[in-house]
């Protein structure tokens, strides 16, 4: 724990020469059960319990968070992490590949995926069925986009899934190693061999793929084709990590920078950030959290939000 301490600090300290940007983002983490809200000092100002969270989100104006768990999701409220309204995954007789689940047993599903969509909708998932829901307040279906998937299981089906700015719908399918898109319509528009599994995506404003996962980071163009990539790898060289390394999830920065969460113990840096020629320009460890998963960059106005909330 004190070498993990130790190693932000200096980590911190030698950013503040070469870089002057200053960020909020939110972290969910798996050890402890927790979306985290942290500066780019490694500052902390808030924390929330959630069961096994993968992704969280928080409104436009900062007094919202929206928070996956491994049996739904949860609508808090930031001042005081008291929940506001929840949403739970339905159980199903299982005719899925789990193996550790028998054909014909009542199992609920799971759900990785929290998204705030505006003008009072939100977007959860269904594990085991590889559908995303739209959703409001109350748990109405309001829409359903189904994916293919190559392996139905109820844990790790697909990962960080959302709707894109575009108004398409990105499945990362961790346990397919496939990467699909569809349109408002349901109709497949992509779909992308990872070789090994992906765990977050994002749709560039190019209508390229930004993604992370077990094969590193990695952009890939509207063919399905990988046209840059840091992987995984090459990763593991640049920290001088004996362990392998995961990535979950991963946002721009404003500065053109990619942030990305870990997926690892105590002895790989919770997040990193990597710039476009493949260097490791900062990297965080928290010595209370492993195993990162979800990420988000708050804007000035969420930001500012949180920092008075704590004051």
């Amino acid at each position: 724990m004190a070498n993990k301490l130790f190693l932000a600090t200096s980590m911190f300290l030698a950013s503040s020469f070469c870089q002057v940007l200053a960020y909020t983002f939110m972290f969910t983490a798996h050890n402890r059960g927790e979306a985290v809200i942290a500066n780019s000092s490694g500052e902390i100002f808030l924390k929330i319990s959630a069961k096994h969270p993968q992704a969280a989100d928080i409104s436009a104006n900062g007094s919202r968070i929206f928070i996956s768990e491994i049996d739904g999701a949860k609508m808090c409220d930031t001042n005081t992490g008291k929940t506001l309204w929840k949403y739970t995954c339905p159980s199903i007789i299982w005719d899925g590949d789990e193996s550790q689940v028998k054909k014909g047993e009542t199992v609920r599903l799971e759900n990785p995926v929290a998204q705030i969509l505006g003008d009072g909708k939100f977007l959860v998932g269904n594990e085991g069925k590889s559908v995303l829901l739209e959703i409001d307040d109350k748990s109405n279906i309001l829409k359903s986009i189904k994916s293919e998937s190559l392996k139905k299981v109820k844990h790790g089906e697909f990962r960080l899934a959302s709707k894109t700015r575009a108004g398409t719908y990105l499945f990362p399918l961790l346990s397919s190693n496939l990467l699909t898109e569809y349109d408002s319509n349901g109709k497949q528009i992509l779909r992308i061999d990872t070789g090994t599994g992906v765990v977050g995506a994002l749709r560039l404003d190019d209508g390229n793929i930004l993604a992370a996962g077990f094969f590193g980071v990695a952009i890939f163009n509207r063919e399905g084709k990988k046209v840059w990539d840091f992987s995984s790898k090459e990763i593991q060289k640049a920290i001088e990590s004996a362990s392998e390394i995961i990535l979950c999830d991963v946002k721009i920065l404003p500065n053109g920078n990619y942030l990305c969460t870990t997926y690892a113990g105590e002895n790989v840096p919770d997040i990193i950030e990597i710039s476009k020629d493949k260097k490791i320009v900062k990297k965080f460890d928290f010595p209370e959290y492993t195993h990162l998963s979800g990420l988000k960059i708050l804007t000035d106005n969420q930001a500012e939000y949180i920092k008075k909330s704590r004051n």
